[in-house]
């Protein structure tokens, strides 16, 4: 299998990078800069992760593009910024939180039991490094909520008809136990 690896300049992308290879050996990863790929490119792998990174999806290369062209033929996981893309990509709004979330450990309660979850209790811990927040108001119709922490707020979502998934915790963090296994899940 194929994977690319879009970085968003994320100074942990090795981080994943080691976790995509420990979940599955054989997997051949590509690592490539968000505004290094084009379309054309990223649509000859079998997988995209999109990892995360500063800023917001706007400012982010040509990450969505990428999710508007391949959501339908490529399946994608977006991480903290690459699951802000994929919302926004369909149509959702981020904001800004009060108060930034870096480094804190949370309970995150799983409601789809499917693709990224699957075997999964109904709870399990994250990590949190992150400012920005999917608007839940904002979500559309193709989007569901298949996640939430502590405080109600979205930590994953996933296409109702597509094999598109974000995850607003990091996988590859210590402080995400299953991260192995939501990346395995979705390999």
């Amino acid at each position: 299998m194929n994977v690319l690896l879009i970085d968003n300049y994320d100074s942990f992308v090795y981080n994943l990078y080691h976790l995509i290879k420990e979940a599955v050996p054989a997997t051949s990863i590509a690592i490539r800069y968000n505004n290094e790929i084009s379309v054309k490119e990223a649509s000859r792998y079998d997988r995209i992760i999109i990892s995360p990174g500063p800023g917001v999806p706007s400012e982010a290369g040509n990450i969505l593009d990428i999710i508007k062209e391949l959501a339908s033929s490529v399946p994608i996981l977006g991480i903290c910024l690459g699951h802000q893309a994929i919302a926004q990509a369909f149509g959702a709004e981020i904001y800004r939180m009060d108060q930034p979330l870096h480094g804190i450990k949370d309970r995150a309660r799983l409601l789809d039991h499917t693709t990224l979850f699957r075997d999964m209790p109904d709870f399990i811990s994250i990590g949190h490094y992150h400012s920005w927040l999917v608007a839940k108001d904002s979500l559309p119709g193709s989007l569901e909520v298949t996640a939430i922490d502590e405080a109600g707020d979205i930590m994953a979502l996933s296409h109702k008809e597509w094999n598109v998934h974000g995850v607003q915790f990091h996988p590859e963090s210590i402080m995400t136990p299953a991260g192995k296994n939501i990346v395995t899940n979705f390999l």
